[in-house]
């Protein structure tokens, strides 16, 4: 489980993608692996269901 500064569960990620992982405050990864993780869709809460059609 990913977890907020408050170390409250926000989202599982499987550890296979953790390895590169790349999130808006993370300045670089070095490795061969990246993951990077898109927010510009992102919702929570009762607002979940919007994001499928």
């Amino acid at each position: 489980w990913l977890q907020n500064k408050n170390s409250e569960l926000l989202f599982w990620l499987p550890p296979y993608y953790r390895k590169g992982l790349y999130a808006p405050n993370v300045t670089a990864v070095m490795g061969r692996y990246r993951t990077k993780l898109d927010f510009s869709t992102f919702v929570h809460g009762t607002s979940w269901t919007q994001c499928y059609s």
